[in-house]
């Protein structure tokens, strides 16, 4: 369990284990993607950020720049290490255009980074353009950016109940589509 969940290889999974995951509608978790690369790169760059500001080598870079490069570097190689799916380069693309831009001390817009990704994944592999990871990988990202565009919950309990919405709702479509199921459990099921 905790090698398809760290490193998305589920060669150790059975017919049964499989299910419950497609069932419950999380069967995400064991893609490497966003969630994962992101989960990293935020504790890489706290850990980077809070050394770094402290240490000499503040005179030379500052502690945002060197936080940013190491957390982008690490989702980089982890990404790699996972085997680079369709979601895990959305991830990293993502990360590594809005990193380059915090490096360089410019502004980029999340927008930016999605159109890029999705161009810089299609000229990889155009066939990846039929495949349901790629559809339900970037449509996630996209209803989440269209969602918080629109509106933003104050409390973090609001933003959990509110991401999961926007999800269950924008991948129905997808889900019937590609698998001819909805999961009815996966908002509770991804709450926890």
């Amino acid at each position: 369990m905790l090698q398809a969940l760290a490193l998305g290889d589920k060669s150790g999974f059975t017919s049964a284990r499989w299910q419950t995951f497609i069932h419950t509608g999380t069967t995400y978790l064991l893609v490497i993607s966003g969630l994962h690369l992101g989960m990293l790169a935020m504790a890489v760059y706290a850990v980077v950020r809070k050394l770094w500001a402290s240490s000499w080598l503040i005179r030379r870079y500052s502690a945002q720049q060197a936080a940013t490069f190491l957390a982008m570097l690490a989702a980089c190689f982890y990404g790699a290490l996972t085997g680079m799916v369709v979601p895990t380069q959305r991830a990293v693309l993502m990360l590594s255009v809005m990193g380059v831009g915090l490096c360089c001390r410019r502004r980029v817009s999340i927008g930016w980074a999605f159109f890029l990704a999705a161009v810089i994944v299609v000229l990889i592999d155009p066939l990846t353009v039929g495949q349901a990871g790629t559809w339900l990988s970037f449509v996630a990202v996209a209803w989440l950016l269209w969602g918080y565009a629109h509106y933003q919950p104050e409390k973090w309990w609001q933003h959990l109940l509110y991401a999961q919405w926007l999800l269950f709702w924008g991948l129905m479509p997808l889900e019937l589509y590609f698998f001819g199921q909805v999961s009815w459990v996966s908002w509770p099921a991804n709450l926890v």
